[in-house]
């Protein structure tokens, strides 16, 4: 390896790879937390630190959420406020990614859309009483994150304040203070009042945190007490509140050899899954033969229940009716409809307390598969085959196992950002947002299941009402036989009636053959006349045409002498203007000739006094030299010849090829080129031939002169000059 390609590798040698801060900080604005998931995400932290009890307090300068948590010592704080920190790696905590907390505190920070200082106050049992100071103001305007959080001991009146949050609980945990910012204070206001029941379930505490017993409060400068938050949590009743109970199955989730993802069901001491096939996942449940070689990461927990309601199904005084339909082809379609059921139910009473809204909004908050996570509602899932919401309305059955009749997959793991039941599942880093769809094995394996649990229902329902079944089954037997009975009657009459047709149609066929015939006649005879009628009238369209084209002919000729006059007369105006242009023209050059003449006699005349003047003062010698100077002068003034004299001289010099006058022809292209600059045309004519050089001249000298030949030519001198000195 020489010198140079050594030089060229040290050049390209080095290191790289760095963190972005101000991009970290700007990109807190687009990572999807709204204000809806900045709460949740607090309030899972609260959780996380094993909180009973919180408090959102709103003053008229502070915003504060309280809670009675297990507070943080001085490594707590640091790891806090570190990035992408795994805070509670191989923990059943809320918390996936160690970023959550750090956007959404800056996000509630906002006042009129930009960040301010927000302030931590935290105390765990055995340590001091610590204080944090986050400036996002500046964090944000500075671009810098890195040693911007300060955090030091609370003076005397701070912990003063922080003991008197917590009066009536241990006096740990964690306060989060704001300055006042409407937005934030009508976020956490909207959680708690009755607007909620019209919010999507991702966006309401008391439906992602249901499954908690946190305690969580309100208050603001408006209101004398604080104001609880009811949890919502559909599976939290006792059996005898559900039809058949709560149903619960375990689904195993495994991976193969082939790093694959497997969702096993046991039942029936059988395992089953929708097996992996060439072209995707099976359609059908099969049994799991070996699971040699595969790894189990966990499971989940799926829930099946439907609440009871007597105003829709009462077991006491069970009842069904039955609801034929038919379709357009006539083929009837008979459905059992069990109590007081409908494509449009009313909520559970249960969940009317929790959601308002309209039938439809209803239905997209709350008919989705509900996912959990180590006790957090994380997503809503649409499922498919049967259960999609938008055919919740078509009947009552699609109504009750959409909407009245629940699902939820609920799962324990450890939190991790590699977590491999949580990458399945879905859950992004900030567990707030979600892919909004499962593997196709679970989701498959969870509708196989939602569809037998709710068939048991329906079999329940059937077993209440069996008496009201019996009777609507003899009815129909009644009505098939009598419908069978009419059936035959009409088949008699209708044979009957065919045959009658039959006889009609005959007739009516002869009679529209006599019909035919005459009619067929009455066209043919109908026919020649039009043919003759035609043959007559396209003689005489012959001869108007001929008629129409011998006057379009003579039109024709007449326009075109006209044209020809016209021309004519144009021809003789321009030839009438162009004599009048050389006229006035040579008007002017005569004019000019005797302009020159007068100059002359007048300098002659001028001369020949000073001639007198100078034979008078000095004799015959100086007055011939003077005479010899003034011939001088008058011979360079009266080196003026006309354009076609010029092109004359030209042509003779291109004929006779005499390179000598080249240098004058590149003068003269210079001057009759008066529109390009003279170095230009210096340039470009330096490589033309000497005769092409003489054609161009010419041809620029009959442009200029194109109507008078006789004018002075520009720069004649010069060429008559030439011509004078190699004669």
């Amino acid at each position: 390896m020489n010198r140079t390609m050594i030089g060229l590798v040290a050049v390209v040698a080095g290191v790289c790879g760095s963190l972005d801060e101000r991009g970290l900080i700007n990109g807190f604005d687009r990572k999807g937390f709204t204000y809806p998931r900045c709460g949740a995400e607090l309030v899972a932290n609260i959780c996380d630190a094993s909180a009973t009890q919180a408090k959102v307090i709103v003053d008229k300068e502070m915003i504060r959420l309280i809670d009675n948590g297990s507070g943080m010592n001085e490594q707590g704080i640091q790891n806090m406020f570190a990035t992408f920190k795994e805070n509670h790696i191989n923990d059943n905590s809320m918390g996936v990614s160690g970023l959550g907390a750090k956007p959404s505190i800056y996000i509630l920070s906002k006042k009129n859309e930009k960040p301010t200082t927000v302030y931590m106050h935290t105390h765990m049992d055995g340590c001091g009483y610590i204080k944090a100071t986050i400036p996002f103001d500046k964090i944000k305007e500075q671009g810098m994150y890195s040693g911007m959080i300060t955090y030091d001991i609370m003076n005397e009146s701070e912990i003063a304040r922080f003991l008197e949050e917590r009066q009536g609980m241990h006096a740990v945990g964690t306060t989060i203070q704001w300055v006042y910012s409407e937005t934030t204070h009508h976020y956490f206001e909207k959680q708690f009042s009755a607007d909620c029941k019209k919010m999507d379930m991702n966006d309401r505490l008391d439906c992602i945190f249901g499954k908690t017993r946190l305690n969580i409060q309100y208050k603001d400068f408006e209101t004398a007490d604080f104001v609880p938050l009811e949890l919502y949590d559909y599976f939290s009743g006792e059996r005898p509140e559900y039809y058949t109970g709560i149903k619960e199955d375990i689904i195993e989730h495994w991976v193969d050899k082939e790093n694959n993802d497997r969702f096993i069901w046991e039942t029936y001491e059988k395992e089953y899954e929708f097996r992996f096939k060439a072209k995707g996942i099976s359609k059908n449940l099969e049994e799991v033969k070996n699971k040699n070689g595969w790894r189990k990461e966990g499971f989940y927990t799926l829930k099946n229940a439907m609440r009871r309601d007597v105003r829709l199904f009462d077991e006491n005084n069970p009842t069904c009716t039955q609801k034929i339909t038919t379709d357009k082809s006539g083929r009837e379609t008979k459905t059992i409809i069990y109590g007081n059921f409908s494509a449009s139910n009313d909520l559970s009473e249960y969940e009317q307390k929790f959601f308002e809204g309209t039938n439809d909004e209803m239905k997209a908050n709350i008919g989705k598969l509900h996912i959990v996570r180590n006790t957090q509602l994380v997503a809503c899932v649409e499922m498919v085959d049967g259960f999609k919401i938008s055919s919740s309305r078509a009947t009552a059955d699609a109504n009750m196992k959409t909407i009245l009749h629940k699902t939820e997959l609920s799962y324990e793991t450890k939190s991790c950002q590699d977590n491999r039941m949580d990458i399945a599942v879905g859950i992004q880093e900030n567990k707030n947002q979600h892919s909004g769809e499962l593997p196709k094995g679970l989701i498959r394996m969870i509708t196989h299941i939602k569809t037998l649990r709710y068939s048991e229902i329906i079999a329940y329902f059937q077993n209440k009402c069996d008496d009201k079944i019996r009777e609507i089954a003899e009815q129909n037997r009644i009505r098939e036989e009598e419908a069978k009975a009419l059936k035959a009657k009409q088949e008699d009459e209708k044979a009957k009636e065919i045959e009658r047709l039959k006889q009609q149609e005959e007739e009516r066929f002869e009679r529209i053959k006599e019909e035919a015939r005459i009619k067929e006649e009455a066209q043919a005879k109908e026919v020649e006349r039009l043919k003759e009628e035609a043959r007559i009238k396209e003689e005489a369209q012959s001869k108007e045409i001929e008629r129409l084209k011998e006057e379009a002919r003579i039109k024709e000729v007449e326009r075109l002498k006209e044209v020809e006059r016209l021309k004519e007369v144009e021809r003789l105006k321009e030839e009438e203007r162009l004599k009048e242009e050389e006229r006035l023209k040579e008007d002017e050059r005569l004019k000019e000739v005797e302009r020159l003449k007068e100059d002359e006699r007048l300098k002659e005349e001028e001369r020949l006094k000073e001639v007198e003047r100078l034979k008078e003062a000095t004799g015959e010698t100086k007055i011939e030299d003077q005479e010899a100077k003034t011939r001088k002068i008058s011979e360079a003034t009266q080196t003026r010849i006309s354009a076609q004299h010029g092109i004359n001289i030209l042509t003779k010099i291109r004929e006779e090829n005499d390179a000598t006058s080249e240098e004058l022809i590149d003068d003269m292209l210079i001057t009759y080129s008066d529109r390009c600059a003279p170095d230009q045309v210096r340039s470009f004519i330096k490589y033309i031939q000497f005769g092409k050089k003489i054609d161009l001249l010419l041809d620029l000298i009959n442009k200029q002169y194109p109507y008078n030949k006789e004018m002075d030519m520009k720069d004649g001198a010069k060429l008559y000059k030439f011509v004078s000195n190699n004669e």
